[in-house]
């Protein structure tokens, strides 16, 4: 089984943009911390990509510094880097929500990625 779920901010402003075919993708990237058995804090950025409806709710509602919920699945995508061909790992939103915060409940809830209208 391959199933993330993760809650941290959104690092930077997510990119918006339409793939070939016009399937609506938004990108960007989630910062989590935690601490080790040392005691130390660590930060950790993941690269998640949305597609169809959950790229269109989360264009309308993300923006950087802010928390958010993303469960999906981990899937690897080729990258050209100087010359060389290399591997990273991503997370492929399923859903996305805003999580609650001082009492309030989640907003609309979430959108599912490749749900269309």
């Amino acid at each position: 089984m391959n199933k993330v779920l993760m809650e941290g901010k959104v690092f930077g402003q997510p990119l918006f943009r339409m793939e070939p075919g016009e399937i609506p993708h938004l990108i960007f990237r989630v910062c989590v911390r935690h601490r080790t058995r040392a005691g130390e804090i660590r930060s950790e950025c993941y690269r998640v990509s949305a597609w169809h409806n959950a790229a269109l709710w989360a264009r309308e509602r993300l923006f950087r510094g802010q928390r958010v919920c993303v469960t999906g699945y981990l899937a690897q995508r080729a990258v050209l880097r100087g010359g060389e061909t290399l591997r990273e790992v991503e997370i492929a939103a399923e859903t996305l929500y805003l999580p609650r915060e001082e009492g309030r409940r989640f907003p609309e809830g979430g959108a599912i990625a490749g749900e269309r209208r």
